[in-house]
């Protein structure tokens, strides 16, 4: 029975310690005084810094872009009775959804009628009969399209074939879809060599 007595006070123990630390933590003012203390707030009293506002001027931002010609120019096209907007992009040799956009058309539907104008994209062939194939390496004095073949391996190898710089054949291809992956059976376009 002793031992049960020793466990309770065991158990018991924390508890009153805690009764007598929250004692300890009363005020001397009495029984269910409440302690307050005051806070002089006088303005005098107070310490604080103002700073004039400071206005900073940000410099206008200035892009200088170097124009390629050969890239920045656009073609008309006036639209001939039997074209649709298919027809066009492939006669140019650009991608539908490029002749769509440079145009501002959201679909198909708002190609203009016979007589009216389509603006053509930079990289585009230029217009007539040059959009044919180009039949021999070196032959481009106008210029065409051009089928990779599995032996051109690199732009710079198809540059060297059509006598034409790596930069001309990028800026004539800006629109051709799938250029940047350079893979045979992708057809291009082959600006015109200098000197023609």
């Amino acid at each position: 029975m002793r031992s049960l007595n020793i466990r309770k006070l065991g158990v018991a123990s924390p508890i009153l310690i805690g009764v007598l630390v929250l004692a300890s933590c009363g005020s001397d003012t009495g029984r269910g005084a409440v302690a307050s203390t005051q806070v002089d707030l006088d303005t005098a009293a107070t310490n604080y810094i103002v700073k004039d506002p400071v206005t900073t001027t940000i410099a206008p931002l200035v892009i200088e872009a170097e124009i390629d010609p050969i890239a920045s120019g656009s073609q008309v096209y006036v639209v001939q009775s039997g074209d649709y907007p298919l027809k066009v992009a492939d006669q140019f040799g650009v991608p539908l959804a490029v002749l769509l956009a440079f145009n501002g058309w959201a679909t198909g539907s708002e190609f203009p009628f016979p007589g009216q104008d389509v603006k053509i994209p930079p990289g585009a062939l230029p217009a007539g009969p040059v959009g044919e194939t180009i039949p021999d390496s070196g032959s481009n004095c106008p210029a065409g399209q051009y089928t990779i073949e599995a032996s051109d391996t690199a732009r710079t190898k198809v540059a060297e074939k059509f006598d034409v710089t790596v930069d001309a054949l990028d800026a004539a291809n800006a629109g051709t879809s799938g250029y940047g992956a350079f893979y045979p059976g992708l057809k291009i376009v082959i600006p015109a060599k200098a000197g023609c």
